[in-house]
């Protein structure tokens, strides 16, 4: 444990325990936790991250910091989210990644992305 932030280092432990994974790393943010998502990613220039329309900035700022294209779905207007038909229909051989965004406490149908 480091001594240096335990309440975050007791935090990952428990998180690691819950969901049964050997390692994980608490953020301070969505955006930060993108950001390095991007790096892992390996994002190229010109790599295509698809997204929802309706979202915060750095939802698009993470992909192109990363030299990366934000492709923007329209959204399902009963629900706000991410419309997973025209998600589908932007997906080419460039697309890298999607971000779906969870918003207004309604969550993006994750089964359909």
């Amino acid at each position: 444990m480091d001594h240096h932030r335990p309440k975050s280092a007791k935090f990952e432990a428990e998180l690691c325990a819950y969901n049964g994974v050997p390692h994980c790393l608490a953020m301070n943010s969505a955006t930060t936790a993108q950001e390095i998502t991007m790096q892992v990613l390996g994002l190229q220039p010109g790599d295509e991250v698809i997204t929802t329309s309706l979202t915060w900035v750095s939802t698009l700022s993470t992909v192109v910091l990363q030299g990366g294209v934000p492709v923007l779905v329209d959204i399902d207007p009963k629900t706000l989210n991410l419309d997973p038909a025209q998600l589908e229909a932007a997906i080419t051989p460039r697309t890298k990644g999607i971000i779906p965004v969870h918003l207004t406490g309604l969550p993006c149908p994750m089964d359909a992305v």
